[in-house]
């Protein structure tokens, strides 16, 4: 029998790095947390929810796991616990300042065992924080730090699945569509088309949302892309939604997948796109330099400050961002399809690199031997 390992939810993060891996000594099960109660109160109260509530965990230790797992999340209570995170922690929104002491000391105490980096930028940005901040800390959360890349299936079992045509077929995948740059991607096909280049289609699978916080998009903007996605019937595919299998198997049968951001925590669709032998059209934000790179991929350099996080913080660097992005699209997109000759190339790469690095089976592993040496009292 497995034994029980407990989280306070099981959502696509969770699932994509720890409770969806094939264990053989564990099974994640989903426990009641104390917080869930006003969470769910000052959300329908103020119409938002608090972050704290929903990144903070505490069960009295009543549950009967051997330890808990949690994405983003911290405990207040005595048993065993491993975060992994995605930007820094506490991930608690605008609190003051004992409650974001309280969870430094949370994640310095004997119950959290591991702090678990998705990238070495999400590392870098937590180890900065703490320095600059809580440098009292420093020696005891650096040294349950460790980075761990997000575990990815393999979508075909070799590139000699992979079909090519004489168009080249493009992905691109997430809902919100403008912070992940679609709209520059749009417009840098529409101008290319005009130019005279005719030999591309484009798949999207996107909610066009447009209410984010990176590229300031508004509804002008999405009636400009609605505008685009019409005007070319024939070389677009929309997908407002699709369930995961059919979003694999559209990279399978594409050429190049697309994730120009302005923002993204990590990027899964990066090694989705990778794992279905697609080489992926990237920015250099955030973790994006880590999974991708020209050797392996496109990668376009916008404007970053420090831990590749995008300048975009007013309307004008947003406007600049946005210029750099799209003539960086039209002259990758234009050179591959003048000469389309290292998709191939690059695609296994890409499919090598994530055999090598996100395997799977070597996660589960990698995890379960964590789990033992905790549970053993070795961490």
């Amino acid at each position: 029998m497995k034994q029980v390992l407990g989280t306070n939810t099981i959502g696509y993060p969770e699932i994509r790095n720890f409770c969806g891996l094939p264990f053989r000594k564990y099974e994640f099960r989903k426990k009641q947390n104390l917080f869930k109660l006003p969470a769910y109160i000052f959300d329908k109260i103020q119409g938002e929810p608090l972050a704290f509530f929903w990144n903070a965990f505490y069960d009295m230790d009543i549950h009967k796991v051997a330890m808990y797992h949690f994405f983003n999340g911290i405990s207040f209570g005595k048993r065993p616990w491993v975060t992994t995170f995605e930007t820094m922690l506490p991930r608690w929104g605008d609190v003051n300042y004992n409650l974001e002491k309280k969870g430094m000391s949370l994640l310095a105490g004997d119950a959290c065992k591991k702090i678990i980096a998705l990238s070495s930028c999400t590392y870098g940005m937590q180890l900065d924080l703490m320095h600059s901040t809580w440098p009292d800390h420093v020696q005891q959360i650096q040294e349950k730090m460790i980075v761990l890349h997000p575990p990815q299936k393999l979508q075909i079992a070799s590139m000699d699945e992979k079909p090519f045509n004489e168009n080249v077929t493009f992905a691109f995948v997430g809902a919100a569509f403008f912070r992940k740059g679609g709209k520059e991607v749009l417009q840098a096909f529409d101008q290319l088309h005009q130019s005279g280049m005719r030999n591309w289609h484009l798949n999207i699978v996107s909610a066009l949302e447009f209410d984010d916080y990176a590229s300031g998009a508004t509804q002008s903007d999405l009636d400009e892309v609605k505008r685009i996605i019409g005007k070319y019937t024939e070389n677009i595919s929309h997908f407002t939604g699709l369930p995961n299998a059919e979003v694999m198997q559209i990279f399978k049968n594409s050429d190049i997948g697309l994730l120009p951001s302005y923002a993204d925590t990590y990027g899964y669709s990066v090694l989705e796109a990778q794992a279905a032998g697609c080489p992926v059209i990237t920015t250099n934000i955030r973790a994006f330099p880590e999974i991708n790179d020209d050797q392996r991929g496109w990668m376009i350099d916008v404007p970053c400050k420090e831990h590749g996080i995008a300048l975009v913080e007013t309307q004008p660097q947003r406007q600049i961002f946005s210029g750099v992005l799209l003539e960086g699209l039209k002259e990758t997109i234009r050179k591959i399809l003048l000469d389309p000759s290292d998709i191939k190339s690059k695609g296994l790469l890409a499919f090598n690199k994530i055999s090598e690095n996100h395997s799977v089976e070597d996660r589960a592993q990698t995890l379960e031997s964590l789990y033992d040496q905790i549970l053993a009292g070795k961490i």
